[in-house]
This record gives structure tokens, C-alpha cells and sequence, in this order.
């Protein structure tokens, strides 16, 4: 949010969106070009909200996911009011990535994130399954990942080890298939 007020904040709002369109098969005309320049001025309102309602859902949505992965998988007694705030304390995480890119975002005029592990091979070409892979993998997420899998160990009393491995195994595989999809049909993060 703190980006969007600056003219570098709307205008990476404006070509995220433009992007986010052709990677799903979209050409983006003059009008609603425009159009996207005149919501991109209403951008701190728009994020504001959409973080928040994003966030919640995504909270809310994961703890439910594990509450029953845990307690159906591996018999757990956990509640939803537990796991829920394991999910939302290992949040802080995401909270301190924002803070470390969004200077960064800034001086590069980009909303493309700066902490994935393809920002360490840049003689990559953009549209290669490698780079698609390599640009879903970020680094804050894998830690993300681990103190997810340490809360979750604590609740379900198991050790942590199995659990952060088979997370970050999740991870892997969804953003093998992400990469996998976004290379066939020619699109790139």
C-alpha cells in the first residue's frame, strides 16, 4: 500500500495488471488501459481492502485445511481456534517480506516480488520452465513454511522434521505445476 500513492506505485499497479491478464490469454485494449490508470489512483483503497479480506479468507482458509489434515490424518486433537493462530502468528513472516520489498519494489517500479530465487539467476530466459519455477519460490515463503511446520508440530505434539518436509514437498510440487502450466502456454510470472 505504501507504493501506491507514488507514480512508480501506480504505474507497477497498472503493468502488474496488464501482465496478470496476458498470462491468462488477455489482450488489454486502449480503453481498458485507461480504465486501469483511473482504478490504479484509487489503488490505497483497493489494496487496503483487498489485504485485509485476502488476508482473513487466506487465514481462515489454510487453518481449516490443516485443522482437518491433522486431525482426520494423523489424529490430532487440535481446535480451530489453535490452529488458526498458528497460521496467523506465522503470518508475521509475510508481514516482514512486505517490509523488505516494498523499498525494493519501489526503486525497481515493479510489484514482481524480489525474494524469489529467480532474482539470483537473471540470465534466465523469463519465459524457460527453470525461471517460471524459480520465480515461485521465495524465500520468505519457504520460512514462512517452516514455522508453520513448527507450530503445527508443537499443537499435534509430532516432530517437526516429517511435518516441515512434507510442507515444503507441497510447496515444491504446487510450484512445479504453476511453472509447469505457465510454460506451456507461454506465459510468464
Amino acid at each position: 500500500m505504501a507504493l501506491m500513492p507514488t507514480d512508480a506505485g501506480r504505474q507497477a499497479f497498472v503493468d502488474m495488471m496488464v501482465r496478470n491478464a496476458e498470462a491468462y490469454g488477455y489482450t488489454v485494449s486502449d480503453a481498458q488501459y485507461a480504465q486501469l490508470e483511473r482504478i490504479s489512483e484509487r489503488g490505497v483503497m483497493l489494496m487496503a481492502v483487498g489485504t485485509l479480506i485476502g488476508g482473513l479468507v487466506s487465514v481462515a482458509g489454510l487453518a481449516g485445511l490443516l485443522l482437518g489434515v491433522f486431525n482426520v490424518g494423523f489424529d490430532g486433537q487440535a481446535s480451530y481456534r489453535q490452529v488458526f493462530a498458528i497460521v496467523a502468528h506465522a503470518g508475521v513472516i509475510l508481514t516482514v517480506r512486505s517490509l523488505f520489498a516494498t523499498p525494493l519494489n519501489y526503486a525497481r517500479e515493479s510489484f514482481a516480488s524480489p525474494t524469489t530465487l529467480g532474482v539470483f539467476f537473471p540470465m534466465l530466459d523469463d519465459a524457460s520452465p527453470a525461471a517460471q519455477f524459480l520465480g515461485f519460490i521465495d524465500v520468505f515463503l519457504i520460512w514462512w513454511v517452516i514455522v508453520l511446520a513448527i507450530g503445527m508440530s508443537v499443537l499435534c505434539r509430532r516432530r517437526t522434521q516429517p511435518i516441515a518436509l512434507a510442507f515444503l514437498f507441497t510447496y515444491v510440487v504446487i510450484a512445479l505445476i504453476l511453472a509447469g502450466l505457465m510454460a506451456m502456454f507461454g506465459r510468464t510470472v
